[in-house]
């Protein structure tokens, strides 16, 4: 994506999925629940948590069964408000 900005081309980077999914377990640990999370992506007891305390990497594989996750939160809810919308005609 290039935007122009007083004249000058500049390109704006996209965040990849890895930083999207990070930044998101980072800016809202205190809205979910680490544990719950782990329990409903299946993960081992621990592994959310030892990458928001200790900074431990998290797998290729892990990043996206998180971003998957957070789509379909997203789908869901998009859906639902899109069925009160219509309901509500």
């Amino acid at each position: 994506m290039i935007m122009k900005f007083m004249g000058k081309r500049k390109s704006i980077k996209r965040r990849t999925k890895r930083e999207r999914v990070e930044s998101l377990l980072k800016n809202y640990t205190e809205i979910f629940t680490i544990l719950g999370l782990e329990k409903k992506l299946l993960f081992p007891k621990g592994t959310i948590h030892k990458f928001l305390k200790y900074d431990r990497k998290l797998s290729d594989n892990r990043i996206d069964t998180i971003d998957k996750l957070i789509n379909k939160i997203i789908e869901d809810y998009e859906r639902e408000y899109e069925e009160d919308i219509i309901n509500k005609s």
